[in-house]
């Protein structure tokens, strides 16, 4: 009569690790199908699609209970919210992604939405501290604050000699800060240790690609070089959710606050 109690108990965990594994695995194929779709004009639906669909399961798969469970759901709200924006944007200019103008209504929910993402990794991180570790949140701020440094090194002269209006310019410069707050963050719960589970680094590795692929969706909307950077932000963009989802779905995620 124990015998199938224990073949039942070990078995959930087992297929939600082979369930976060296939997830990882197929956001690769994901990525690449945005790339090449983007030629084609439809790979803004892909990256909204893999947003949507990302979003939904890992509000459903997450730990609903627990210490961890607000962070998750926080996480999974603002993939919500940033889906919201990648469909409007798709369904406005989907057919042209460049034609949108700066700042569009797509700007706020994006942004946001990028924002509470950055958020939910920050609440694990305070969570997983024990004590306070300023070393750990100073190294943080390098990282955030080294990112900033960069986009302002290579994209400021361009933004400033794009003539944009002023509320251009701060959606650009809150784009770049929201960026910087990603990388941070994800840098924030990595030290802490979080990387030693398989949910922590499918979030450090899916928030980075997240924080690449939309920098680089911003600047190709800006058109600040010739090269092909909306194919590669397409690509790295539409991965990242499902990485996410994979950090939810995996058993580890109900101890990513421990």
């Amino acid at each position: 009569m124990g015998e199938p109690s224990r073949s039942t108990t070990s078995g959930v965990p087992a297929r939600r690790q082979w369930i976060a594994a296939a997830l990882v695995l197929l956001a690769l194929p994901v990525g690449v199908l945005a790339a090449d779709l983007a030629a084609e004009e439809a790979g803004p639906w892909v990256l909204a699609g893999s947003a949507v669909v990302s979003a939904l399961v890992l509000l459903a798969a997450s730990p609903g209970s627990g210490r961890s469970s607000s962070a998750w759901r926080l996480l999974g709200v603002g993939l919500v919210v940033w889906a919201g924006g990648l469909v409007a944007a798709a369904s406005s200019w989907g057919t042209d992604p460049a034609a949108a103008p700066l700042p569009n209504i797509t700007d706020a929910p994006v942004l946001t939405g990028l924002a509470l993402i950055s958020g939910s990794l920050l609440v694990m991180a305070m969570a997983r501290g024990s004590r306070t570790d300023w070393i750990a949140r100073i190294d943080a701020v390098v990282v955030g604050a080294g990112t900033g440094v960069v986009l302002l090194s290579f994209l400021w002269p361009e933004v400033r000699d794009a003539g944009l209006e002023a509320d251009g310019t701060a959606v650009v410069l809150a784009a770049g800060a929201v960026t910087c707050l990603l990388m941070g963050a994800a840098a924030r719960l990595a030290f802490t240790g979080a990387s030693a589970l398989a949910s922590g680094r499918f979030l450090v590795e899916g928030t980075l690609a997240l924080a690449v692929g939309s920098t680089l969706l911003r600047a190709a909307q800006l058109q600040f070089t010739d090269v092909d950077l909306d194919r590669l932000g397409l690509g790295l963009a539409s991965g990242a959710p499902l990485i996410l989802m994979a950090a939810a779905v995996h058993p580890s995620a109900t101890r990513i606050t421990d």
